[in-house]
């Protein structure tokens, strides 16, 4: 499944570069974590936000409807544990691809509103944690958001995004702030 979407991935931005109503983009995700591990007599509880960037690509089909598909990191979180006599630091990196049906309606000439459904599959790289390891899920995509036209070929938009499932200690919902240029 992964080489998949890579291939998906890979495959839309060779084609962007080079065709009519398809676009590029890149923007800047910030990603709360909440971090809850909870075994037994062991809860660790921390909130953070973490900055990172993400890449998308698109094909629109119509001034409507248009497919997408991305990658996002979105960052990572640390927490010190203890727990009978043992002690160490917990690290979570989220990395996710996502490929989504995107439909927009236009307010006016510069404002339109959107939002995108699809899968992602995101891999969550987990390190020091009392158990677990590695983690790896395919969920539903989904965001709504905003978009600001500065011309016929440049865009910037702001959206929040739900990428797939949650894995063992967090939830990975995003706000994202992109800039887009279609060609």
């Amino acid at each position: 499944m992964k080489k998949l979407i890579f291939s998906l991935i890979a495959s839309s931005f060779a084609l962007a570069a080079q065709a009519e109503n398809t676009y590029l983009g890149a923007g800047i995700t910030s990603s709360r974590y909440d971090v809850n591990i909870n075994l037994g007599n062991f809860v660790n509880h921390k909130s953070s936000t973490s900055v990172s960037a993400k890449l998308f690509a698109g094909y629109e089909l119509d001034k409507t409807w248009a497919l997408e598909t991305g990658y996002a990191d979105l960052g990572s979180i640390s927490t010190d544990w203890a727990f009978s006599g043992r002690k160490g630091t917990a690290k979570l990196a989220v990395q996710t691809f996502y490929v989504a049906g995107k439909g927009s309606a236009s307010i006016n000439d510069q404002f339109s509103l959107f939002g995108k459904l699809g899968l992602a599959h995101s891999k969550f790289k987990q390190s020091g944690f009392p158990s677990g390891g590695d983690e790896t899920k395919t969920g539903l995509y989904g965001s709504v958001g905003t978009e600001f036209a500065l011309s016929k070929q440049t865009s910037l938009s702001l959206e929040w995004e739900r990428f797939g499932q949650s894995n063992t200690y967090t939830k990975n919902g995003s706000l994202t702030a992109a800039a887009r240029y279609s060609f």
